[in-house]
């Protein structure tokens, strides 16, 4: 079970996308697609690395980004939905994700506009954490 996933399929209960990772989607996970037959307008939620995990419990920090991508007309469409996303998912917690993964909170920081990429589509970034559970052979679920 991947955070990102998860993420990815509460973001499409939310309503702010669809992610199916075996058909057409406009959220991606673990990757920012670009070309043929991609929708310009896309979400794209990707791992990044949290603190060592403590040793002696069930859960770790785990990263996220979360990469909005918008029209090349205005910044609007990208500004709007990364708000929507922050809106959704900060402050979550206690909850499992439609994937199984139990979430103890999701922090984010609030969305930030980067470059415009090669066609001129505005994008928006969000970086963040979520407390997750992860028990090991070596961990306790407390």
């Amino acid at each position: 079970m991947r955070l990102t996933e998860g993420l990815a399929m509460y973001l499409t209960a939310q309503g702010i996308g669809t992610y199916d990772p075996d058909g057409s989607s406009d959220i991606f996970v673990d990757w920012v697609p670009d070309g043929r037959g991609v929708p310009a307008e896309i979400v794209a939620l990707l791992p990044e690395q949290g603190p060592p995990g403590d040793i002696a419990h069930g859960w770790d920090v785990e990263g996220v980004r979360i990469y909005v991508r918008g029209s090349s007309q205005s910044p609007k469409s990208a500004a709007d939905r990364a708000q929507r996303i922050y809106d959704a998912l900060q402050g979550l917690g206690e909850l499992k994700l439609p994937n199984g993964l139990w979430v103890l909170y999701v922090r984010l920081q609030t969305p930030g506009l980067l470059d415009r990429d090669e066609q001129s589509r505005h994008r928006y970034i969000i970086n963040g954490e979520a407390e997750v559970r992860r028990v090991t052979a070596h961990r306790s679920a407390g």
